[in-house]
């Protein structure tokens, strides 16, 4: 997992894109699907966007006296320091960030749209219009020649 790769190298994890839609099979996923979607729209508040856009988190460790032996580690030495300590994590640093934002500003106002289509190996591609700064979520599949 996400979690135990940043543990073991002592790097910073980009987590796997996920998003909120339910496999519409599955009536237990659904329920609990809505009752997540709930309570991210109070979270977020009404002008925040959709919550079932897809979104990926970042995992960064906090490494026990990391203030104290800085220096630039090696993954494949799996983590080790040149000096050979192996400092212990001590907690994690995680942010979670809907891609419609990564995207938003990329393009200069003005500048006409572009569709981008994520591809990932960890569930299916989805597309986003672009629009000078502004993003436009189109769903999950590849959007490009629609």
């Amino acid at each position: 997992s996400e979690l135990e790769d940043m543990e073991e190298y002592r790097v910073a994890i980009m987590g796997r894109t996920l998003n909120l839609l339910p496999d519409l099979d599955n009536h237990h996923q659904i329920r609990e699907q809505e009752q997540t979607i709930a309570r991210l729209r109070k979270i977020m508040g009404p002008d925040q966007g959709d919550p079932t856009e897809p979104f990926m988190s970042i995992y960064y460790p906090i490494v026990q006296d990391s203030t104290q032996h800085v220096s630039v580690a090696d993954v494949e030495e799996g983590g080790d320091n040149e000096e050979g300590h192996n400092h212990g994590i001590v907690g994690t640093i995680s942010i979670t960030v809907f891609w419609r934002d990564m995207l938003r500003d990329i393009l200069k106002p003005g500048t006409n749209g572009m569709v981008a289509v994520i591809g990932n190996d960890c569930g299916p591609s989805f597309s986003y219009q672009l629009f000078g700064p502004e993003t436009k979520y189109l769903g999950q599949g590849d959007f490009f020649e629609t």
